[in-house]
């Protein structure tokens, strides 16, 4: 203790010294008392749009559409919870409440959920006007998406 320096702190100060391995770290208390949600969403914004939520992180870039049911006991849950303090663990727990999203291009996660289900999100956005270029949906949902109502493989005719 006495090879750490020696800080300055009021009663009325947020700050506080934390103590790591190399030394020592000024931490805000602020973020220690955030519940897993409020922490989570910092900076992001969230749109609901009838059945869906589009979610837009504003520090981690890119965003994800989510099923507003979904959403809701998955912010619930959140915010009953609270912060690790490690911003990258807490963002996983929140996603691994997710049963099912799509992630934009570039976002750096990865859809989640089965066929039906994530169809199901892509036809509801299809619904709202967005293009599901722009949105990674796995390769079978997206080539189930290209198809016209009356295009099928059985229903080729050979000209016979």
């Amino acid at each position: 203790m006495d090879d750490l320096p020696r800080l300055k702190w009021g009663k009325h100060s947020n700050t506080q010294p934390a103590r790591y391995a190399g030394g020592t770290r000024e931490r805000n208390h602020n973020d220690a008392w955030m519940n897993l949600f409020d922490k989570v969403m910092k900076g992001a914004m969230m749109r609901r749009m009838g059945d869906l939520t589009m979610v837009t992180f504003g520090t981690r870039g890119g965003s994800m559409m989510v099923a507003s049911m979904d959403f809701q006991s998955a912010r619930k849950w959140a915010q009953q919870k609270s912060a690790s303090g490690n911003d990258a663990r807490d963002f996983q727990q929140l996603l691994a409440r997710l049963e099912c999203f799509v992630a934009r291009y570039g976002s750096g996660l990865a859809s989640r959920g089965n066929r039906a289900q994530l169809l199901a999100l892509a036809r509801a956005m299809q619904n709202l006007g967005y293009n599901h270029e722009d949105w990674s949906f796995p390769r079978e949902v997206a080539d189930e998406l290209r198809r016209r109502p009356g295009d099928t493989d059985s229903s080729k005719d050979d000209g016979d």
